[in-house]
């Protein structure tokens, strides 16, 4: 019998989509790609000089202009091995390359994978050949090499000509990143806006808030084959905020880095209906339709951080403890526990590093962390995995965040001076308006979600806040209706001083069932409500008032404003899909 002998060549393929945000830094481009597990792993990639020409994509020239027929030595870039994969899913790998020496807009990241003789790629015309032996295979196509991309340039230049040649134009398109210069000539990085306030006290970097991102299903996505130029009218209802938001970032400098206040992923995306019946299955799948969305690819290759936080929606539709003798605690306790993981696998991984990285959370440590952006501090709170357990014994002395964070959380608010710039607390917990009822019925608390449902922890962040004098705002998303409440906190032991914070919630990404949005009606957007201090004992009253501007799913711009008097301004603009609704609060 004649030994039957497969010989493996290489094809390039783009990755499906940049699961981390694209950094550009030392010459290098830094990044972790999803990609097509039926492949394989990657041994190798290759990050090239790009431009396009018409309706295709072709190498581009040290000037940066397309080449129409290029050959090897026009391919300055080389192949470099890539570590192993992750055990994620889709599975991502780490990318860490040359940035092309070359002024062309784009380059172009290029994944090589082993393709076994005889499988049958219509994209690399390879196909069966039957000669002596039936259903022995040989290689048909004299254009597709056999060998090692990372040592064999001719090899890496001729299955990056036939890339660029056969493969679709939306293929191509989720493996191009833009230059950083040319992308943003004003503002290229946040350590760049970073130094551009600390070097002019008068300028600020503005920043997103968004969350709620609910997936696309059957009738919602994308609506016909999307070339690479996509716009508005390539997506579906699902795609339209996160990919206004990502071409904000592109087009307005000023924007430095985006803040998701959680439920990127929804594991529970139809209550039980359709999801998943293995607990597995159903975290898979959020995160491969997170993955899988245009626009959080597109918002990954803007160069600009993207900072998300753990909500509910990353284990279960409003998580919190149970009692250890409660059916179900197991698995309630084996959702956070997988929800969390996953969350630090695939989202905490987006974070930029900071100047001297503390170490990784562990799955059992809290996630709360404290950031300076954009010349900002941020104290960006863990809300949900850090919540206490609440029954209706001490529903009014329950915390919503652990010790060590209520801790972290009162030396950072107390370190606030009332010259200081703002700071921002950000949370997926809103903090205020509150909701309906709960004046007249305090023990509502018990079924809310929010920082007002746990009365404690609310009135000690008030007054905290109260006694720092400082300019404070609080951040946050889930309840899926845009609003920014102003509060006015006084205490009659000192009649003469009053402090005012604005509390700011995100409209949802997309949120398309109207039985899980909250509504205007449901808040007391205008009160004045009495509190006494858990710590100390004293007695503060709040007046309240809110804004709920009618502009739909969207998302938050916040540009922050130093005046000639040395106060502090803060415009808040939504932007809907009814339209733009800015307004400007004085901090």
């Amino acid at each position: 019998m004649t030994e039957d002998k497969r010989m493996p060549c290489r094809k390039a393929l783009p990755p499906t989509s940049f699961a981390v945000p694209t950094q550009v830094s030392a010459g290098r481009l830094r990044c972790v790609v999803a990609f097509e597990d039926a492949n394989g792993a990657p041994p190798c990639a290759i990050l090239v000089p790009v431009a396009l020409a018409g309706q295709r994509w072709c190498l581009a020239d040290p000037q940066g202009q397309p080449i129409p027929q290029p050959n090897a030595a026009h391919l300055v870039a080389r192949a470099e091995p890539l570590p192993a994969p992750g055990q994620d899913f889709p599975p991502t790998v780490e990318i860490d390359l040359p940035w092309p020496q070359s002024a062309a807009p784009f380059a172009m990241l290029l994944l090589f994978f082993d393709q076994i003789e005889g499988i049958g790629d219509g994209d690399f015309g390879l196909r069966r050949v039957e000669q002596f032996n039936p259903g022995r295979a040989r290689l048909a196509s004299a254009d597709v090499p056999v060998g090692d991309p990372c040592t064999d340039p001719g090899v890496a230049f001729a299955q990056v000509r036939r890339a660029l040649q056969r493969l679709p134009l939306a293929a191509l398109g989720h493996g191009t990143v833009p230059s950083p210069v040319a992308a943003t000539p004003a503002l290229p990085s946040l350590a760049r806006a970073t130094a551009a306030a600390a070097a002019a006290p008068d300028w600020a970097a503005g920043f997103c808030l968004a969350s709620c991102q609910y997936p696309a299903g059957m009738l919602d996505g994308a609506g016909r084959n999307q070339p690479w130029d996509l716009d508005a009218s390539d997506l579906g209802p699902a795609g339209q905020s996160l990919w206004r938001l990502a071409q904000r970032l592109r087009s307005q400098p000023e924007l430095a880095f985006t803040l998701l206040a959680g439920d990127q992923v929804y594991v529970d995306a139809s209550a039980g209906l359709f999801d998943a019946a293995k607990l597995l299955d159903r975290f898979s799948f959020a995160y491969a339709r997170m993955a899988e969305h245009p626009g959080m690819n597109r918002l990954n290759t803007a160069n600009r951080p993207v900072l998300p936080l753990m909500d509910d929606h990353e284990a279960v539709d409003n998580w919190e403890p149970m009692p250890a003798t409660a059916p179900g605690q197991a698995a309630n306790a084996a959702l956070l526990a997988e929800g969390k993981a996953r969350y630090l696998s695939r989202q905490r991984r987006m974070w930029p590093a900071p100047s001297s990285p503390p170490p990784l959370p562990l799955p059992g440590a809290a996630l709360f962390e404290q950031r300076r952006l954009g010349g900002f501090d941020f104290f960006l709170a863990d809300t949900r995995s850090d919540r206490g357990l609440r029954d209706i014994g001490n529903w009014r002395d329950a915390q919503i965040i652990g010790p060590a964070q209520r801790g972290a959380l009162q030396a950072w608010i107390g370190g606030r001076r009332a010259d200081s710039p703002p700071a921002f607390v950000v949370s997926g917990a809103m903090v205020l308006p509150r909701r309906l009822g709960l004046a007249d019925q305090p023990s509502l608390a018990l079924q809310l979600d929010e920082w007002f449902g746990y009365p404690a922890s609310l009135h000690a962040l008030l007054a905290w806040v109260y006694d720092a004098a400082a300019p404070v705002v609080f951040l946050s998303g889930d309840e899926h209706i845009p609003c920014v409440a102003t509060v006015r906190l006084s205490c009659p032991s000192e009649p003469q001083k009053v402090v005012t914070l604005h509390s700011v919630h995100s409209s949802a990404l997309y949120a398309p069932y109207p039985f899980a949005n909250a509504l205007a009606d449901d808040f007391a957007g205008s009160e004045s409500f009495d509190f006494s201090d858990p710590d100390s004992g004293r007695q503060f009253n709040c007046q309240l008032s809110s804004w709920f501007p009618d502009c739909g799913d969207g998302f938050a711009a916040l540009f922050p404003q130093r005046q000639g008097d040395g106060a502090w301004d803060l415009q808040v603009e939504f932007d809907g899909q009814n339209g733009r609704r800015p307004r400007t609060f004085r901090l």
